[in-house]
């Protein structure tokens, strides 16, 4: 299935991201929690994981607040209980931002090697309420709407995490990141 073309937002804005060679994105007509359930439930059905062997749970969409997208603490008990994870403990993973995946797999590292649990399910989703909100204003990326959600394990499994680095980088909240500041930040080659 082909993603939404690129097109729509500030011109300049998609001028970059197209001579990037960024011309689609996933875009859903289910909401967040619609697309964290779906998720959840695919990855119940077929890990052979039992709902009770799940000691965690680590959701980490990607925005700064749940309460920004519509996946409020209602949303996440239908989801948890929907599938049978209603005594996991739940964490919120959430100031990282784009890496609350990498944020998220660090803390489920932690809790398994501190034999906490033997399993965590980690879900990870994001849904951008307004099209204009996809385009990153530091041409890092443009935002798709989707989740994916695994299970962390003390057992083998198909992978093996191997590493794990994270780093932070707050300056992001001090800054603003606007069409001056991408030519300041020398891509003025990319904008014509």
């Amino acid at each position: 299935m082909r993603g939404t073309q690129v097109e729509e937002g500030d011109p300049e804005q998609v001028q970059v991201f197209t001579k990037l060679g960024l011309h689609y994105y996933r875009k859903s007509p289910l909401s967040l929690p619609e697309l964290c359930h779906r998720s959840v439930g695919e990855t119940m059905r077929t890990s052979g994981v039992a709902p009770s062997d799940i000691g965690a749970v680590l959701l980490a969409p990607t925005v700064n607040s749940i309460h920004a997208v519509g996946l409020d603490y209602p949303e996440v008990a239908q989801i948890l209980g929907d599938h049978g994870l209603v005594d996991a403990k739940l964490y919120g993973v959430t100031l990282s931002k784009c890496s609350n995946l990498s944020a998220a797999l660090e803390l489920g590292s932690s809790l398994l090697r501190a034999n906490d649990y033997s399993e965590v399910l980690i879900v990870v989703g994001d849904k951008c309420a307004l099209d204009r909100d996809r385009f990153m204003d530091s041409a890092e990326s443009i935002l798709s709407d989707g989740a994916l959600s695994f299970v962390l394990s003390k057992s083998e499994g198909d992978y093996e995490l191997k590493h794990l680095a994270t780093s932070s980088d707050l300056s992001h909240l001090t800054k603003s990141f606007g069409a001056g500041s991408l030519h300041d930040r020398d891509l003025s080659g990319f904008v014509t």
